[in-house]
């Protein structure tokens, strides 16, 4: 029950008080109760004690049941009434549903007692309302004629289409000046021409038996000429003999014009969304797909230069682009956020072990720094609803945060089981730093977009100002929280909050970080795999058959059209596809294509491409593709890739 059951016990056993109250606590009632013996006293608790309920034996020392159960239904008929009593003969039972009983329980079969009980509570409730129906109805029809009068609403009555009766809105409504020159005017003579048809049908339904038909928006024709949009309510009712139509009609023309307006509004608000976004996906692939060839031709020139004075350029190329793409997947996930497109892919994870593989990562460049980095992880099944991709980006960008702003001492991250003061349970991670620290009146500055505590020309930090903007927005996201812990010169740690759930993921273990590992020697006259890469920028096409020149032989086809033709020519054991591939026919058309060709209805094709907002993943995969890599990729996740596709032996 929502509420606390009252109840009257009209008993004079006390064992068998406790067995109700016993079985009333098994049925999981919420009540209080109040026991009497004599009719004085029953009476005085009627008044007193308003029970919504009275369980009464039927036999008393003094008094009895029916009595009890005559008096209440005299006096307060709603209150809901069941006898429990020791022994009860047909007759007596018939005479105590007659008499207005809601039930009656035998003590030795106590077990109906909750059951009776929620309907006889029920049954109180249906006449309450339905009394309460009957005294508005009643009032309803007192206040008929006068609300009828004054309703702001048109109200029409006609019989046979000759207006019988009609209040003064109607004629306001119309043009008229007094509602009586309406009377013996035909209904339809005010409605357009082109509303004629679907208020004959109306009218039609309703004359032929329907008992009312679905509201219309028509048009009206004023007495002025003016026409004017309305809705209409139309419903069929008789007095005596008399069959009429009574209609409410409702001036809707200041409701239209801003509908338009919203309609309009929406639909330009939808086009500027759509252009935002499409605008995002060009920014993405026309910042991805160059950047492919800066960074892949600067690994190459890396590897070749290997000793020479001149890899720190080449290092100081890389360190810059990948800061350019930093900043530009900031910006596009902010404005993912934004629009309420980043959709949460939501599975059971082991935060544990994403934790150990996310910080594998950043060894190398803690080490660069001379910084201490530590990992700790303090429980073992540590596991959280997350989405994957976003849990590894918030801590990305926290670890990001420490080893820009940290120049000696210590980072650690410390994951451990948290309850809260409402002994909620809590996965706590904690990214701590020895860095510069952030002033109090600073904290909240940092989570705001484009923000940061040193900006303008003087500004002593590099970055965009969005990590930490969308770092809280992705927790959230996962339902989580994250705190701030800092002062000035004494370092910051971070505190991020995610839900414990008790049960492990079903998803494989985390994979160790990927390192670019030799190709085992092919046996001699072994044939390279036959690989075709569809690529329409030659910066892109150079650095990915330069990846690839040590594991297999790539063909190149730089349109669509030119690879479903190499494609039916020969048969190629991979596909690498670009998406946009300019004029004619895209990468996925070309798929397509591809797929109708039996021999290659099972042949791995990859998307290769700088589309890579969230959706464009599904979306690829989704068409058919059987993988999908973003641009710019490092040179170890493509070979990866094609070694695990083709299943070509690494050293180790």
């Amino acid at each position: 029950m929502a509420s606390e059951l009252k109840i009257l016990m009209l008993e004079d056993n006390p064992s068998d008080v406790k067995l109700i109250e016993k079985e009333l606590y098994r049925g999981e009632f919420h009540f209080e109760s109040k026991v009497v013996e004599t009719e004085l006293e029953f009476k005085d608790a009627l008044i007193s004690y308003e029970p919504d309920l009275i369980l009464s034996d039927y036999s008393l020392p003094t008094y009895n049941g029916m009595l009890a159960l005559d008096y209440v239904r005299e006096t307060m008929p709603d209150i809901a009434f069941i006898l429990v009593t020791g022994s009860l003969n047909e007759e007596i039972a018939v005479e105590c549903m007659k008499s207005g009983a809601d039930d009656y329980i035998l003590k030795d079969n106590l077990k109906r007692l909750a059951h009776s009980i929620k309907i006889a509570i029920r049954n109180k409730k249906d006449r309450l309302e339905k009394k309460l129906a009957m005294q508005a109805l009643r009032e309803s029809e007192e206040r008929y004629r006068s609300l009828f009068n004054i309703s702001p609403d048109a109200i029409i009555v006609h019989n046979n289409d000759v207006i019988t009766f009609a209040n003064q809105s109607a004629a306001d409504l119309i043009g008229f000046s007094f509602a009586y020159e309406l009377i013996g005017l035909k209904a339809s003579s005010f409605v357009h021409p082109k509303s004629l048809p679907i208020e004959r049908d109306r009218i039609n339904a309703l004359t032929f038996g329907a008992k009312k038909v679905p509201p219309a928006e028509e048009k009206f024709i004023k007495r002025d000429g003016t026409v004017i949009d309305v809705e209409t309510i139309a419903t069929h009712f008789s007095i005596g003999d008399e069959s009429s139509i009574l209609m409410i009609v409702r001036d809707i023309s200041e409701r239209k014009k801003i509908e338009l307006e919203l309609l309009q509004a929406k639909e330009k608000a939808e086009k500027s969304s759509n252009f935002k976004t499409a605008l995002m996906a060009n920014m993405s692939h026309e910042f991805r797909t160059p950047m492919n060839g800066i960074l892949g031709f600067a690994q190459i020139l890396k590897e070749e230069l290997a000793t020479d004075s001149r890899i720190n350029m080449v290092n100081s190329i890389i360190r810059s682009s990948k800061r350019l793409m930093q900043t530009l997947n900031s910006i596009l996930d902010l404005s993912q956020i934004e629009a309420d497109k980043l959709d949460a892919k939501i599975k059971i994870e082991d935060i544990g072990a994403l934790i150990l593989y996310i910080s594998k990562f950043y060894e190398m460049d803690f080490q660069e720094k001379k910084i201490r980095f530590c990992v700790t992880i303090k429980d073992k099944e540590l596991f959280c609803n997350l989405d994957e991709d976003l849990f590894k980006e918030i801590l990305s960008n926290l670890l990001d945060n420490a080893l820009k702003f940290t120049y000696e001492g210590i980072v650690e991250v410390i994951a451990e089981k948290f309850v809260d003061a409402n002994n909620k349970s809590w996965v706590l991670i904690r990214v701590i730093d020895t860095g510069i620290g952030i002033a109090k009146e600073d904290q909240e500055i940092i989570f705001e977009p484009f923000k940061q505590i040193s900006e303008g020309t003087s500004r002593s930090y590099e970055g965009s100002g969005l990590g930490l903007t969308i770092t809280r927005k992705m927790v959230e996201l996962l339902d989580g929280k994250i705190t701030l812990e800092s002062a000035l010169e004494h370092g910051a740690t971070f505190l991020l909050y995610f839900p414990l759930v008790g049960q492990a993921p079903e998803s494989e273990a985390i994979k160790p970080v990927k390192t670019l590992t030799e190709t085992a020697p092919l046996e001699k006259n072994a044939k390279f795999p036959e690989v075709l890469l569809v690529e329409d920028n030659f910066i892109n096409k150079e650095v990915t058959i330069l990846y690839l020149k040590n594991i297999c032989k790539v063909d190149h086809a730089a349109n669509g059209e030119k690879a479903v033709l190499m494609a039916s020519e020969k048969k190629y054991d991979l596909i690498l596809m670009d998406i946009n591939l300019g004029a004619g026919m895209d990468g996925i058309q070309a798929l397509k294509h591809i797929k109708q060709i039996d021999s290659y209805k099972d042949t791995p094709i990859v998307a290769l491409t700088g589309y890579t907002l969230r959706e464009d993943k599904d979306r690829f995969l989704n068409e058919g593709f059987s993988h999908y890599l973003s641009k710019p990729f490092e040179k170890f996740d493509l070979v990866d890739l094609t070694q695990e596709i083709l299943r070509i032996p690494k050293t180790d």
